[in-house]
């Protein structure tokens, strides 16, 4: 069994960023409910799973003060950086594994995941998971989260998701 972190940075590095099947220009049902959500710029937003996402780039362009990104993969953390060139400098960048992430004393006031929690297939990860968003984030924050649904995909790059029965 290949590791998650080798297995996503084999993804990331042997795939175009658009070529993924999750691959879209712009996030616009996430930055719609994110502007609803957390209409102060300076809230403290966290994008799980948002490597190569544009999601960051669009935040960005609306001014947004206190972005963070984590993504499991450093090839594609290091690939949004690099897109974003100087503006990289204003967003907080974390590599590492969801399960097993430590964020310290950071709050976040939303935070939005459309591509990690449906790969958690062991029960023990989700409940990793589900702790550390009941820590990371403020008391009356924001979950926001997209998966796949019960009649969804039984894989996703390579990988068998949670909720397809």
């Amino acid at each position: 069994m290949v590791h998650p972190t080798d297995h996503w940075e084999n993804v990331y590095r042997s795939k175009s960023f658009d070529a993924v099947s999750w691959y879209a220009p712009h996030l616009g049902e996430s930055l719609r409910l994110i502007e609803q959500l957390c209409p102060d710029k300076t809230a403290a937003i966290v994008d799980v799973g948002g490597g190569e996402s544009t999601l960051v780039d669009d935040l960005l362009h609306r001014h947004c003060l206190d972005l963070s990104v984590l993504d499991i993969s450093a090839a594609a953390i290091d690939f949004t950086k690099r897109r974003l060139g100087a503006k990289a400098q204003q967003v907080n960048w974390h590599v590492g594994d969801i399960t097993r992430y430590n964020f310290g004393d950071k709050k976040f006031d939303l935070w939005h995941d459309r591509a990690v929690f449906h790969f958690l297939t062991d029960p023990a990860a989700r409940q990793a998971y589900v702790d550390l968003v009941r820590g990371s984030v403020k008391p009356g924050g924001y979950v926001l989260m997209a998966t796949f649904g019960p009649n969804g995909p039984l894989q996703c790059s390579g990988l068998h998701v949670a909720g397809s029965s």
